[in-house]
């Protein structure tokens, strides 16, 4: 009982500690979502905003990307600073995808820059378990930049750049269904980390205090 009881304090504390981190991780990626402006990709940093054109990498490579059970994400490849970089246009019906793939193809072939408003994220490479990536028709559920760049003659930037608004969008909104900005609650770690350091520490407390009474009862003590 003993041994469980500083089981159950440490996982308070170790808890704290992740909301913690989850704390200063989100305070770093609210002050670059509010006060980092870039029009180039020179410089990629993570939730950085991006407002500007790109240019169309000429091939037919549009990816489906996995969202969640109803919808995929659409990947469409841009050439910028002599590196290729994917971007997020928005995100499609299921049943839609096949469709949605060839309108982007056919807008894409007929106009070479197009202009995006949106964030820059990391590639992470979570994988959906027993599902693997369908590479003949371009559909993925986990994203592998080395797999991905070996189609390309140009080095494949680590970052994706999620489009909120763009001119995709606006030609078929009913289709291409937007990207919303990531709203990101910080003071919500903070307030857990409080609550589970406070649990760690009445915890440690009340085992303190049962331990001394124990000892002051035991008959070895006198």
């Amino acid at each position: 009982m003993k041994k469980v009881f500083i089981f159950c304090i440490l996982i308070s504390f170790f808890l704290g500690c992740w909301q913690v981190k989850r704390f200063l991780f989100k305070r770093m990626a609210y002050e670059n979502i509010t006060g980092c402006h870039i029009s180039t990709l020179n410089d990629p940093r993570e939730y950085c905003n991006f407002v500007g054109k790109l240019s169309f990498y000429e091939c037919d490579d549009i990816y489906l990307y996995y969202r969640d059970s109803m919808h995929f994400n659409i990947l469409v490849p841009f050439v910028t600073e002599g590196k290729v970089v994917l971007v997020n246009v928005g995100y499609v019906r299921k049943e839609e995808k096949d469709r949605a793939r060839e309108i982007v193809l056919q807008i894409l072939k007929s106009q070479k820059k197009f202009g995006f408003k949106g964030y820059l994220l990391p590639v992470k490479g979570s994988s959906i378990p027993l599902i693997r990536n369908d590479v003949t028709n371009l559909e993925f559920y986990s994203l592998d930049m080395e797999e991905i760049g070996s189609n390309f003659k140009l080095p494949v930037l680590k970052y994706i750049l999620y489009s909120t608004s763009n001119d995709f969008i606006e030609i078929y909104p009913k289709m291409i269904l937007s990207l919303q900005k990531p709203q990101l609650k910080i003071m919500m770690h903070f307030w857990y980390a409080f609550m589970w350091y406070a649990v760690a520490s009445i915890g440690l407390v009340y085992y303190f205090l049962g331990s001394r009474k124990k000892t002051q009862a035991s008959p070895f003590s006198k």
